[in-house]
C-alpha cells in the first residue's frame, strides 16, 4: 500500500490560491464553542493580513488547493483546542528514564552513600526534569487565566509562530513571546513580517551576584510590555504564579 506524501505547507503559500479561504474557516469551526470560534475568528483574519504567523503544518500532498488549506485550517484548529483541553498543570510527572550504572556509581562514590539513596537521587533528578519540560507551558496557562479576562488571547498549539499571546484591538495590538528564563532561547521571531513588533519576556532574570543560584522574576518587567493596570499587576506576580501551581 502506497502512503500518501506528506509537505511540510507554509500556509501563506495558499492564501492567494484559495480566494474563499474565510468560507473554508467558517465552515471548519461550525462545531466548535462560541467563544473558541471568536478568538479562532479573531486570530485568523489577523494572520492573514500577516500570513507569516502562521506556522508551518505537515499535511498530504495534493493539487487541489482548496482541499490542502481545508486540512490545514483543521490541523491548526485542533492543534489550539487539543492545547487548551489537556491542560499541562494536570499532566502526571515522570520519575523514570534511562540509567547510566557509571552515574549512579560515581555518585555512590563521591557522597558515600549506598545504591538505594543514589537511585532515590535519579527519582529526583527524573522528577525535576520532567517538571522543567512543561514549565513553560504551565507559565502560559497561568498567564492565560488572568489575562483572558483582559481581552487576552493565548496563541495555545502554537497558532502563531514565535506568538504565545495577543491582544487584537482595532486601536491596539500587542504580540507577546513568553519566556521561562533568561537563558531560555528565543523563538525566532526574525523571518516574521507582522504590523506589530513581537515583545518578549522572561519570567526569571539573571542571579544577582550576592545569590548567584537564585534568579529574579522579572513581573515588573511583563508589566510595562503589555501597559499592565494596577489590577492586572497585582494579579500578575511570581506568588500567585507558584500559589496556581500548588492549588492545581
Amino acid at each position: 500500500m502506497v502512503k500518501n506524501k506528506t509537505i511540510n505547507l507554509e500556509f501563506k503559500s495558499l492564501i492567494e490560491k484559495v480566494p474563499n479561504i474565510m468560507q473554508v474557516f467558517d465552515e471548519s469551526v461550525i462545531d466548535i464553542s462560541e467563544v473558541d470560534k471568536h478568538k479562532l475568528t479573531l486570530l485568523f483574519k489577523y494572520a492573514l493580513e500577516n500570513p507569516t504567523l502562521f506556522p508551518r503544518k505537515k499535511i498530504k500532498e495534493t493539487e487541489d488547493s482548496t482541499e490542502s488549506a481545508k486540512e490545514y485550517i483543521n490541523k491548526w484548529i485542533s492543534s489550539y483546542l487539543i492545547d487548551k483541553r489537556n491542560p499541562a498543570i494536570k499532566k502526571d510527572l515522570k520519575d523514570y528514564g534511562e540509567i547510566d550504572k557509571a552515574l549512579i556509581h560515581r555518585v555512590k562514590s563521591y557522597a558515600d552513600i549506598d545504591e538505594y539513596k543514589a537511585m532515590d537521587y535519579l527519582k529526583g533528578h527524573f522528577l525535576y526534569m520532567s517538571a522543567e519540560n512543561v514549565n513553560g507551558h504551565i507559565l502560559e496557562e497561568f498567564l492565560n487565566s488572568i489575562l483572558e479576562k483582559y481581552g487576552w488571547i493565548w496563541c495555545a498549539g502554537s497558532t502563531y509562530r514565535a506568538v504565545d499571546f495577543c491582544y487584537l484591538d482595532k486601536n491596539k495590538t500587542v504580540l507577546l513571546q513568553v519566556k521561562n528564563k533568561y537563558n531560555t532561547e528565543n523563538s525566532s521571531s526574525s523571518e516574521i513580517r507582522a504590523n506589530t513588533e513581537i515583545k518578549v519576556w522572561k519570567r526569571l532574570g539573571r542571579p544577582g551576584k550576592s545569590t548567584p543560584n537564585n534568579p529574579i522574576p522579572t513581573w515588573n518587567v511583563l508589566h510595562d510590555l503589555i501597559d499592565a493596570d494596577i489590577n492586572l499587576r497585582n494579579e500578575l506576580t511570581e506568588e500567585n504564579y507558584l500559589l496556581y501551581i500548588e492549588k492545581n
